[in-house]
């Protein structure tokens, strides 16, 4: 008979992991996440969906009619290096 000395003194023995069954765990739990999210953005009626669509609609309507035409803004220039004696003015 094998005694067992680890468990009369009260500390255990490390258990083993295989790393790919805790790998195959961990992806099953991202998918059901996944899954519990696709359950709630797209498991809704059709009323439902018309009116987050309509919302968004009238939010981008509103959003596009405060935008200013023709009032673009472009990128700065690089200011223009000064050649050596310090002036702007190009050396004759």
């Amino acid at each position: 008979m094998v005694s067992s000395d680890h468990q009369d003194k009260g500390t255990s023995v490390a258990t083993i992991i295989n790393f790919k069954q805790a790998g195959k765990n961990i992806a099953r739990q991202k998918k059901e996440k996944q899954a519990d999210a696709n359950r709630i953005q797209f498991s809704r009626k059709k009323s439902e969906k018309t009116l987050t669509q309509k919302e968004k609609q009238n939010l981008d309507t509103h959003l596009d009619s405060h935008k200013i035409d023709g009032h673009k803004i472009e990128p700065q220039k690089p200011h223009e290096s000064k050649n050596d004696s310090g002036t702007d003015k190009p050396e004759d």
